[in-house]
């Protein structure tokens, strides 16, 4: 990139996809990152007409185009499938992961002895909670 970004992160849903175009959209985002030699890290949504599910998700893309993992947001507005796992990946410039903050702030809560290296402090914004993580 002119700017010299080697990581880009879309804010969510920042892209809205029909499902039968999900993979023409996946195909362009991997071609970005091999492009431009970024990881790539697209949040998307696919709306489902007539269905009370979607998805609300990202994937993260190595410079090479691959497809490093995908997330689907676990706390949401519609039915969701996710598993609330979270990814990452170790790169040059850290790991990088990505979760909404519902099963971080959950798993912390519930065996915070497992999770001693990071703290979650959250803090009122609008309606919503944002939540800062802090690493080690």
């Amino acid at each position: 990139m002119q700017s010299g970004a080697r990581v880009i992160f879309w804010s969510e849903a920042n892209a809205f996809v029909l499902p039968d175009q999900r993979e023409a959209f996946m195909q362009r985002a991997a071609a970005f990152a091999r492009q431009h030699q970024v990881y790539f890290m697209p949040a998307y949504q696919i709306l489902r007409y007539g269905d009370t599910g979607g998805f609300n998700g990202l994937a993260l893309f190595t410079p090479e185009g691959e497809v490093a993992y995908e997330y689907e947001k676990t706390l949401s507005w519609y039915a969701t499938t996710s598993d609330g796992l979270v990814d990452s990946l170790q790169t040059p410039y850290g790991r990088i992961g990505a979760a909404d903050a519902g099963p971080l702030r959950s798993a912390q809560r519930a065996a915070p002895e497992r999770s001693p290296g990071w703290s979650a402090v959250e803090f009122p914004r609008f309606r919503r909670h944002q939540t800062v993580f802090r690493v080690g």
